[in-house]
């Protein structure tokens, strides 16, 4: 739509649903980077697909006007081209999460009906009540993503996730994506940044996200991104597996 703030609201439920679906031990869900890479380029769905190296495609749309929210979904097979399954949900934005939750379900039904309840339940799961927290990780994420190089924009995503913690102190995305302004600052700075306070600030924080969380892959990624720095790359190898388990 060229607004900002659909666009980071779309980006940001696209991303979690995304996280939603990897939790499932039985699909493998390419990374988020990847498909970013791709965003807004208007192709077949096949070339897409065979690009991305993907047997299927989750493409929609999001929308939020004031507290009213429409999400729109649909299920695509790369070989074929054909719709497997599509839906529309018209809802309060209040409602966000279980939108995520049926989608997700709905996604694992069609490609995966074998799917126990347990993983079912584990993808679906909520990641804070907070609606207000969830805003804010959204703009931060759409803030500053991990790569990018100005200074200010991890600043102002910081200061984001700093807000959303305070709302949620339990929400381990928001840890996670505070952890990472912190390492990526120390990333910039050049040298002496393996002893830098900001690195042993960022680990202890993304430590404290798998905490919360035990499956958060963000948190070892952000784990892995740290010890790296630290010279660690035996604990940066063993948390970057722990993030694709």
């Amino acid at each position: 739509s060229g607004d900002p703030e659909q666009e980071f609201f779309a980006d940001g439920l696209t991303e979690d649903v995304t996280i939603a679906l990897a939790r499932n031990s039985e699909l493998q869900v390419i990374a988020r980077d990847s498909t970013y890479a791709v965003h807004g380029q208007d192709t077949d769905v096949r070339k897409l697909g065979a690009k991305l190296g993907v047997d299927y495609v989750v493409e929609g749309s999001a929308r939020r006007e004031g507290d009213q929210l429409r999400v729109s979904a649909q299920l695509i097979d790369v070989k074929t081209g054909a719709h497997l399954w599509s839906r529309s949900f018209d809802r309060q934005v209040a409602d966000v999460f279980t939108v995520q939750s049926e989608l997700t379900t709905e996604i694992v039904a069609q490609i995966a009906p074998y799917i126990g309840r347990s993983e079912a339940a584990a993808a679906a799961e909520r990641p804070t009540d907070n609606l207000q927290a969830y805003d804010l990780v959204l703009q931060a994420r759409n803030r500053y993503r991990h790569g990018a190089n100005d200074p200010q924009d991890i600043l102002e995503a910081r200061g984001l996730y700093q807000r959303a913690l305070e709302m949620d102190p339990s929400y381990a995305a928001a840890r996670a994506g505070l952890a990472l302004t912190f390492i990526a600052s120390v990333a910039q700075s050049g040298d002496g940044r393996e002893n830098a306070p900001e690195l042993h600030l960022g680990l202890s924080e993304a430590r404290q996200a798998v905490r919360l969380d035990p499956n958060l892959g963000l948190g070892y990624q952000v784990i892995s991104f740290g010890l790296a720095l630290q010279g660690d790359y035996s604990g940066g190898l063993q948390a970057a597996r722990r993030a694709v388990e």
